[in-house]
């Protein structure tokens, strides 16, 4: 049975850049965890040395020896919104240029090899000659998103690897953790500017961000219980201070009608002095 998509129910401002106030384009993550653009990111970056205060939360977050380029890119995050585009390309109504017949046709496929949709003929012919062998495992047939059979874990492994920051024709092959675990090749972790730097294996990286993700969304989810059950004990003390106050106010009517007899009394007894003298 196919099951709804989870980005269906996430909110669509989730997407947006803070600072220009779009979709997220390459985006970066802070410490903080809040995201920004790379493009809207850069500049703020630019202006300041050592450290920088995050625009949202103003915490400190301190820049990467490479600058921009060294804080995270959230590639959960990038995928989603290469779901959502493609989302949007298949409820289109509207034909799509097919990217390989480069006519505008009714498209059945998208090739993250060839990044952009294609018809039904080029389709048969990514499956059918060798020259598109690399391309046939990265291919997402457009049904799937329509019957909802796409999960974040199927489309990533559609995408093209992570490639070398330096050397963009050479997959990642590891981290440089130095550089807040930007992806690098072989090459420059051995005889490139990261030689020397603490290096990891990217799915030791990847286990680890995924243990570390895990935990904050732990932190999260007990913040949002807590955030869940205010309201209630916001609730339980405005009715004990309204009952304390309540008690205070007829102790105090009580103290006053109290001292209010005790002054009559007194003045009473003045006066009955005061007859008898005369």
């Amino acid at each position: 049975m196919a099951s709804s998509s989870p980005w269906e129910e996430m909110e669509e401002n989730y997407f947006i850049c803070p600072i220009c106030l779009d979709n997220l384009k390459n985006p970066k993550l802070l410490p903080c965890l809040h995201r920004y653009c790379r493009p809207c990111l850069a500049p703020i970056v630019g202006r300041h040395h050592g450290e920088f205060d995050c625009p949202m939360c103003k915490t400190a977050c301190i820049i990467p020896e490479n600058g921009v380029d060294g804080f995270k890119t959230d590639f959960h995050v990038q995928n989603m919104l290469e779901f959502i585009a493609l989302q949007k390309s298949v409820n289109s109504e509207e034909s799509q240029m097919c990217k390989g017949c480069k006519k505008k046709e009714t498209v059945i496929a998208y090739c993250f090899k060839c990044k952009g949709f294609i018809c039904d003929q080029w389709y048969q012919f990514h499956l059918d000659n060798d020259i598109f062998q690399d391309h046939k495992d990265h291919v997402l047939l457009l049904a799937d998103i329509i019957d909802k059979k796409l999960s974040l874990r199927k489309l990533a492994s559609l995408k093209i690897a992570p490639r070398c920051h330096v050397h963009t024709e050479k997959p990642a092959e590891v981290c440089c953790e130095t550089c807040n675990n930007l992806p690098i090749c072989m090459v420059c972790g051995h005889h490139g500017k990261h030689k020397g730097r603490q290096i990891s294996d990217v799915k030791e990286t990847a286990m680890k961000e995924r243990a570390r993700i895990q935990k904050v969304v732990g932190r999260v989810n007990q913040y949002k219980a807590n955030v869940y059950h205010l309201p209630g004990r916001l609730e339980e003390a405005k009715e004990r201070l309204g009952r304390s106050l309540s008690g205070e106010k007829q102790k105090l009517q009580s103290q006053y009608q109290k001292k209010l007899e005790q002054i009559r009394e007194m003045m009473k007894k003045t006066g009955d002095n005061q007859s008898k003298n005369q």
